[in-house]
């Protein structure tokens, strides 16, 4: 029975395999303008890019695995999460959540995270990176425009606003939100 499960679950995934590389020649096939733009960009640039998004993705997978790891209490080894963490950002790119839907399933099954414990963990991570966020764009407002305004608003009002929302936010629902913490 399972290696009639493995072949199936093999066969699934070179369709899709097929259906997404089908996908992408169809798209360039009907928008061949879009290839020409590639054409003008030099292949240093290009580099360049790729090094950028591959250090931005790095980061971000370090920064989210700090966050699991603190929530959780589990230790996860490094080369291993990273595979995990760009397979569920690929899974995202195609259906949205699918990646977090992965990642969760991922975690239960090889670390014993719970999906609760991974909720969580993804709560926090996406307050903390909202809020440096607003903090940069706190820093770059205030240095490149001050005066500007949003609206009838100074921007930098509007974001001081934001960040001491979005930072005081936990702390104030903490101690309006009742426990909810189990003994154990």
């Amino acid at each position: 029975m399972k290696q009639r499960l493995a072949k199936y679950k093999k066969i699934v995934q070179w369709a899709l395999a097929f259906l997404c590389v089908g996908y992408i020649v169809s798209y360039f096939m009907r928008n061949a303008d879009d290839l020409k733009v590639l054409g003008n960009v030099r292949p240093a640039t290009i580099g360049a890019l790729a090094v950028v998004y591959l250090v931005g993705q790095l980061l971000s997978c370090y920064r989210l695995r700090l966050v699991l790891e603190t929530c959780s209490g589990e230790k996860l080894p490094f080369v291993k999460w990273f595979r995990v963490f760009i397979l569920g950002r690929f899974l995202s790119m195609i259906i949205p959540q699918a990646g977090n839907v992965y990642q969760s399933m991922t975690l239960k099954k090889n670390h014993s995270i719970s999906y609760t414990k991974y909720i969580a963990s993804l709560i926090c991570f996406t307050w903390m990176d909202v809020c440096m966020n607003l903090i940069f764009a706190l820093i770059i407002v205030s240095i490149t425009a001050p005066d500007f305004t949003i609206g009838t608003y100074k921007a930098l009002h509007l974001l001081v606003g934001l960040i001491v929302c979005g930072v005081s936010g936990p702390i104030v629902l903490r101690f309006v939100l009742p426990a909810g913490r189990s003994s154990t």
